[in-house]
Formats: structure tokens, C-alpha cells, sequence
């Protein structure tokens, strides 16, 4: 009985600390973030993301970085005119992940 106890409080703290509300508000700050800033910090805001905020996906093109969050909202962050980006992959043992 004690664990089942323990259990049930256990489970019931998970879902406070990851309730949707708090979801949605890391999601606002995770926005918040890219609201100013310029390509060189969305693209260094995107690498962090990629190991802390797996949900989030990022796209580069020619214009653009796109950040497409879990609930379907989109943030573009637009690249300079005079800059572009390039990405190297090494392919020694597989292609991309």
C-alpha cells in the first residue's frame, strides 16, 4: 500500500511539472527567443535546440530559417541578402541523421 501511495504521488507531480500550461509557456519563451534575433543567433538557437527541444524542427533555404514548434505555430527568422549558409557533412560512415 505505501508504494502504491508513493506511486500515485509520483505520477501526479510528473503531470503538474508537465502539464500542458507549462508546455505552452516554455513554448512562448522558446518563440520569445527568436523574436529579435538575426540569423547568425536563430541558426545558433537551432543547434542548441536540436539536443534540448527535440520537438522543435528547423529548415534552412536560401531566404529563410523556419522553426516549426509541436502545436503547429511557425516562426521564419530571414537570412541577410548578402550572407548564406553552408553546411558541411561528413560522410565517412553514414549520411545524414
Amino acid at each position: 500500500m505505501k508504494y502504491v501511495t508513493l506511486s500515485i504521488i509520483l505520477i501526479i507531480s510528473i503531470m503538474v511539472f508537465v502539464s500542458p500550461a507549462n508546455l505552452r509557456a516554455d513554448q512562448r519563451s522558446l518563440m520569445a527567443a527568436l523574436e529579435n534575433a538575426d540569423a547568425v543567433q536563430a541558426v545558433a538557437l537551432a543547434n542548441e535546440w536540436r539536443w534540448t527541444n527535440r520537438d522543435i524542427k528547423t529548415a534552412v533555404d536560401a531566404r529563410k530559417i523556419v522553426f516549426k514548434f509541436p502545436d503547429g505555430q511557425v516562426k521564419t527568422v530571414p537570412m541577410p541578402l548578402d550572407k548564406m549558409l553552408v553546411a558541411v557533412a561528413p560522410y565517412l560512415t553514414k549520411t545524414h541523421t
